[in-house]
């Protein structure tokens, strides 16, 4: 819009506006290069003219709706957006361009790439650029050379290469040892954002209750350190039932569900829930599997 509708569009809709004075102070450079725009504003033949500024708004504009569409089309069809993980899962198959679909394309593929980290990492804003190109040269070094392929983190995010069980995974960055605060003590019923980006809530049956439970959130190392037996023997009998375990990398990213049941004696502490599945080793089984454990993206 030129400065002059923007005046008149208030006027006539009653919106009061405010002029900041510092606009008009010469000392800074912004407001020199604003004058010097302005001066040549009505120039036909300047570069600052602007009806031709406008128009290269309105062209732009028609470009990014353009790729807006496209990158909506690609995450429709390419992406796998996992909601109890918060992971996403990005087609790998190659064209006949030698890349996924979503990837031939540089503009397109930096905004499904900038999408695709802001949904895992939850910050609230896109990624830098420095880091999508980060990402983008990974999947460059992949298709030119697959049997070197390795991780790569960025902007929070790692981004695991294609295997025979999945395509490209983006999963949050392995936490530091204590980075993330464990959340304990909380009420049946109770729902709580664990790592700034996954919702957990966990219920039980009233009827089923005999003493009070409380639940608590660990990460996986957090947890390790404290029930590393009873985690180790659940990994094991996970793998000798073959049941589908997501890769290490994504399995550090996930919270330990435990609860402690006051009792007549010692109260109790034990994990019920990690690696995705429900510990069948807890001491109370009849207690574990009463249990409603609800994990979703933030």
């Amino acid at each position: 819009f030129k400065k002059e509708a923007l005046y008149e569009i208030c006027k006539t809709q009653g919106i009061r506006w405010h002029e900041d004075a510092s606009n008009r102070d010469a000392r800074f450079k912004r407001n020199r290069l604003r004058q010097l725009i302005n001066a040549k504003s009505s120039d036909p033949k300047s570069p600052f003219n602007v009806d031709s500024l406008l128009r290269v708004c309105d062209t732009m504009q028609g470009h990014r709706e353009y790729i807006n569409q496209e990158v909506g089309r690609h995450l429709a069809s390419s992406a796998k957006f996992d909601t109890s993980l918060g992971t996403v899962e990005l087609a790998a198959t190659v064209g006949k361009r030698g890349f996924p679909a979503w990837a031939v394309n540089a503009a397109v593929r930096e905004r499904v790439l900038a999408d695709v980290v802001s949904w895992v990492n939850c910050k609230g804003h896109p990624p830098e650029l420095a880091h999508l190109q980060q990402l983008s040269k990974a999947l460059d070094s992949y298709y030119d050379q697959p049997s070197v392929a390795k991780s790569v983190s960025a902007a929070g995010v790692t981004v695991i290469p294609p295997s025979s069980r999945h395509g490209w995974l983006f999963c949050r960055q392995a936490p530091r040892v204590g980075e993330i605060e464990p959340c304990k003590a909380l009420a049946l019923g109770a729902s709580v954002v664990w790592d700034k980006r996954l919702v957990v809530s966990v219920s039980w049956p009233r009827s089923q209750l005999v003493d009070p439970v409380t639940w608590s959130l660990y990460s996986l190392d957090d947890a390790m350190r404290l029930w590393r037996g009873p985690i180790s023997e659940h990994r094991n009998r996970l793998k000798l039932a073959r049941k589908r375990l997501e890769p290490h990398m994504v399995q550090v990213t996930q919270p330990v569900v435990c609860i402690r049941i006051a009792g007549a004696g010692e109260a109790q502490t034990y994990p019920v829930l990690a690696l995705g599945h429900t510990i069948e080793s807890a001491p109370d089984m009849a207690v574990a599997t009463g249990i409603d454990i609800d994990i979703r993206a933030l």
